[in-house]
């Protein structure tokens, strides 16, 4: 019993000190925090809604165009272009959409492009609701255009700010 180290511990008396230790290791409480694979799936989340944030404020600003495109066909005498201006509608607000929760969840320290992707959702929102929803007359139904130049210019900015941290030049040299 010459190597034989003993502790003592009022739960357990004597034992051998090994045993104490492996004990110990195994009696050890839960981490409260996240485990370290958790954190990764989140850094990989936020580094995919960083790199989308840009893409989906380019494809808001497309879409735009788009209905602008469809709905000046509509004018000229294409019946079937309203309904598809319509849709085309329906998916830029979905894409608002997008670029808010990837602000949200890819661009979490930088606030005024939170903000601004907020103002994007709410003035799109706003906007697609102004062709029939709010108000019975011309004259307010009318800014509806209005507030898609807004929608388009808030769009760009969202875009090009973005895109340049999202994906920068290399360094010449």
């Amino acid at each position: 019993m010459a190597g034989l180290r003993l502790s003592w511990t009022p739960a357990a008396g004597f034992e051998p000190a090994s045993r104490k230790r492996r004990k110990r290791s195994q009696n050890r409480p839960m981490r409260s925090g996240p485990r370290r694979c958790d954190r990764v799936a989140m850094s990989t989340l936020r580094r995919i809604a960083h790199t989308a944030h840009p893409l989906a404020a380019a494809t808001v600003v497309l879409l735009v165009f788009v209905q602008v495109y469809l709905i000046a066909a509509y004018i000229f005498g294409e019946p079937g272009a309203l309904d598809t201006h319509m849709t085309v509608g329906r998916i830029a607000v979905f894409f608002e959409l997008i670029v808010l929760l990837t602000a949200l969840i890819g661009w979490r320290s930088d606030r005024s492009e939170i903000w601004m992707s907020v103002a994007l959702f709410l003035v799109g929102d706003l906007q697609a609701s102004l062709a029939k929803d709010i108000g019975n007359s011309p004259w307010v139904h009318a800014l509806h255009g209005m507030f898609a130049l807004v929608v388009l210019v808030l769009a760009s900015l969202i875009a090009v700010r973005s895109w340049r941290e999202a994906f920068p030049r290399p360094a010449l040299g």
